[in-house]
């Protein structure tokens, strides 16, 4: 079985995994078994995208952890190059240069826009669907908000967005790579 295959396979697996009592027990998490959960959701989403990094954030709140780490950064100068709720409207697949926060509904589209060089359908479709799916389950478990990097990854010199997903409570901050890195 090829890994890919094996990936599909898990987040599949990982799906059946969740009926109503399992949902219900989720929301409720706190401390470390939240923070698991979260780590174990995210990485579901990182097999179906391009790989997640996990960054230290610091910050009262997910807007200002995601500000800070893109100033750290050096991805942004001020805070014009900032965005508060943005939504897919807003976005720039390719060669974004902007961070920024956004709402439940855009953070699934993007994670779904995926890179668009994916030839099967039927792997794009299930890459959006368990995205939407796992994502919404993100949102409902409290204290978690998404935003969006200017470039998690670049291919042929063009730089392309990717999804972030803050963890307020143990402040850290998720980026998946939504498209692949390579030479041209």
């Amino acid at each position: 079985m090829s890994r890919r295959m094996f990936q599909v396979f898990f987040a599949l697996s990982f799906l059946s995994f969740f009926s109503l009592p399992n949902f219900a027990a989720a929301t409720t998490l706190t401390g470390a078994a939240r923070a698991k959960e979260i780590a174990r959701k995210v990485n579901v989403l990182g097999n179906l995208g391009f790989g997640v990094q996990v960054h230290k954030a610091h910050g009262a709140s997910g807007e200002e952890m995601i500000r800070n780490l893109a100033l750290a950064d050096g991805s942004i100068n001020a805070n014009s190059d900032f965005m508060v709720g943005a939504t897919s409207k807003d976005f720039e697949f390719g060669d974004m240069t902007k961070w920024g926060t956004t709402n439940l509904a855009s953070a699934q589209d993007l994670f779904a826009s995926g890179d668009g060089s994916e030839e099967d359908v039927m792997k794009v479709k299930r890459r959006a669907t368990l995205g939407k799916i796992i994502i919404a389950e993100l949102s409902r478990m409290g204290a978690v908000s998404f935003g969006f990097t200017s470039g998690s990854s670049s291919y042929c010199g063009v730089s392309f967005m990717g999804l972030l997903i803050v963890d307020e409570e143990n402040s850290l901050i998720y980026e998946l790579s939504l498209t692949s890195s390579g030479p041209c």
